[in-house]
């Protein structure tokens, strides 16, 4: 690695909804993320996440405000 720290560019987020539903609301809070894991892996509901060495401590504090919104948000609405 060019730096001396782990990084891990990519990862798989196991979500409760289709995963192109959630790239649906994800945009409607500005955020372009999570590609869907493909049904052949066998992790049900889940997307693939991935930054670069460009993406920002901004970007992922915005990505993590627009999943805790759209994920919290579905897990309440289920429960009403």
């Amino acid at each position: 690695p060019l730096v001396g720290a782990n990084f891990f560019n990519e990862f798989v987020l196991p979500v409760n909804m289709e995963p192109a539903d959630l790239r649906t609301e994800l945009a409607r809070h500005g955020v372009q993320a999570g590609v869907a894991a493909g049904e052949e892996y066998g992790l049900g509901h889940a997307v693939v996440l991935a930054a670069t060495e460009s993406t920002t401590d901004a970007d992922i504090e915005k990505l993590i405000a627009a999943l805790d919104a759209v994920l919290k948000g579905r897990k309440e609405a289920a429960h009403v």
